[in-house]
């Protein structure tokens, strides 16, 4: 793993003269990339929708209005440390705040981090507590960080007390390890994840092809054949996959690994983000050609986190058009309208 901006010079990743500014960039904003990723990086230009991800940019240092350290309001939820309850029937438990990789697009750039910090037993204890009292939750989201990285040990003590909650029906890890760490994802760790009381999904977060490896395939096929639904979250990027037919390939992809595509997320305004953020209608313009050219189990839910903790919702395309008392107006995957009656 390296996690120092002089070992990036070091391996000729970056130019010894460029140390200096890029210093000022990692200062702010944490560097960790893992050695598989590294490895894909030093192969040059094929993989530069890899090096866009995880290398540190100067464009960083470039912040607008509309930017903040917390993008999605997650803090405005948090009744105590470790828990965000925005909607009624789930929580997210963020775990801990370290990461395999730090994407440079992160919407909790601000938070995480090489330390690694972790919530302590007592922290933990107070979260599941939360959890058990607030009869609602049906799913407990495990995110941070990336739960993933945190010891089998740890991970099975915390779902060994979700077992306890016979509310709780459904646990969902938020991770990249699969993808960018798959050497983590153990005979250990599967044998911790397996025969748990509640149902447990596996949300994977890829971005391009060029990140899924054979080992990541190996890592990703390991979790299916235990049984664990894999879904996808995909982030909407610049650069690296605003492209309908890169998007086309991926997905293809990640449903060949055995992952739904879930989620394409329309970037956030996170701090020092503005050189991977795409507009929109731009979004819905690839989304719209991707309908009329993939399965329908490989087309993502295209959505926005609305900025200060309002949730997420689906930013289309809409496809039904107009309406009127007699009559709809929709919209076909070539762009002709159809007549479609209200009764």
């Amino acid at each position: 793993m390296v996690n120092n901006i002089n070992k990036l010079a070091d391996l000729g990743i970056i130019k010894a003269e460029d140390l200096t500014n890029l210093k000022i960039v990692t200062d702010k904003y944490s560097l960790s990339i893992s050695e598989e990723m590294i490895n894909l990086i030093k192969k040059g230009k094929k993989y530069s929708a890899i090096s866009k991800q995880f290398m540190p940019s100067l464009n960083e240092l470039k912040e607008d209005e509309f930017e903040r350290s917390d993008p999605i309001g997650d803090e405005k939820f948090s009744p105590i440390k470790g828990i965000v309850h925005r909607y009624k029937d789930r929580v997210l438990l963020k775990t801990n705040s370290a990461c395999a990789v730090y994407c440079r697009f992160c919407f909790r750039r601000e938070v995480v981090g090489p330390s690694g910090e972790k919530l302590t037993q007592e922290e933990t204890n107070e979260a599941i507590k939360y959890i058990r009292k607030h009869k609602d939750v049906w799913e407990v989201i495990l995110t941070g960080g990336d739960p993933f990285v945190l010891s089998p040990e740890k991970i099975g003590n915390i779902l060994d007390s979700l077992d306890t909650i016979n509310h709780v029906k459904i646990i969902r890890f938020h991770t990249r390890v699969p993808i960018v760490k798959p050497r983590i994802i153990s005979e250990n760790l599967l044998k911790v994840l397996s025969n748990r009381k509640a149902t447990i999904y596996i949300a994977i977060h890829i971005n391009h092809e060029s990140e899924m490896t054979e080992k990541a395939k190996e890592a990703c096929d390991k979790l299916a054949k235990k049984g664990f639904p894999l879904i996808g979250q995909t982030v909407l990027l610049k650069g690296i996959n605003n492209k309908t037919s890169t998007l086309e390939k991926l997905f293809r992809i990640m449903l060949q690994a055995k992952i739904k595509p879930y989620y394409l997320h329309h970037p956030d305004f996170a701090n020092g983000t503005g050189h991977f953020r795409v507009t929109i209608k731009e979004g819905q313009k690839i989304m719209r050609e991707l309908r009329g050219s993939i399965s329908g189990i490989a087309i993502p839910t295209y959505i926005l986190d609305i900025p200060g903790g309002y949730g997420k919702v689906p930013i289309g395309p809409q496809y039904l058009k107009e309406r009127n008392e007699l009559n709809n107006f929709v919209e076909d995957i070539n762009g002709r309208l159809h007549i479609y009656p209200s009764k």
